[in-house]
């Protein structure tokens, strides 16, 4: 599996790598799900900051303007023509982009599930379950205190 960014690798490749988006679970599935990468780039007001409130608006204007200007000329330009390589490759590329999917278990490793999951398939063990089931009410409890950290916010 790879991410956007190492795209330049593959522009000069002697092989024919092609993108594609994950496999559906079965038939019964209606869309692919592209799973987003954990990595991204963030930004913090530090609290000595003489005025967070009008730090926030400018991080937000910046990101927004970045989102207008940067963000669809990069996929159309250089995701979909400059690395591609024919049609069908860019029609992938939009179905990728069309069902990404923020998993949080995966982002956030809510009570290490994550962690459990990618042993038990590295280690090849059909343990998942079992493994589950002893961290279930760390897991669930995760869930809630990340739910909870977002509902309590502190808002500008």
């Amino acid at each position: 599996m790879q991410r956007c960014w190492q795209y330049p690798a593959w522009q000069h490749a002697r092989t024919a790598a092609r993108m594609l988006p994950t496999p559906k679970y079965d038939e019964n599935q209606s869309d692919y799900c592209s799973y987003v990468y954990h990595g991204a780039a963030m930004y913090a007001v530090p609290t000595s900051a003489q005025d967070p409130e009008f730090s926030g608006f400018i991080l937000e204007a910046l990101a927004e303007e970045s989102h207008r200007s940067v963000t669809d000329v990069y996929y159309e330009e250089t995701l979909k023509n400059k690395y591609q390589r024919d049609e069908s490759s860019s029609e992938m590329l939009d179905i990728v982009f069309r069902n990404r999917i923020w998993d949080m278990g995966y982002l956030a490793n809510l009570g290490n599930i994550y962690t459990t999951l990618k042993d038990s398939i590295a280690q090849r063990k059909d343990s998942f379950a079992s493994s589950y089931e002893k961290k279930e009410s760390k897991v669930q409890k995760a869930i809630e205190d990340y739910i909870a950290s977002y509902e309590n916010a502190n808002t500008f």
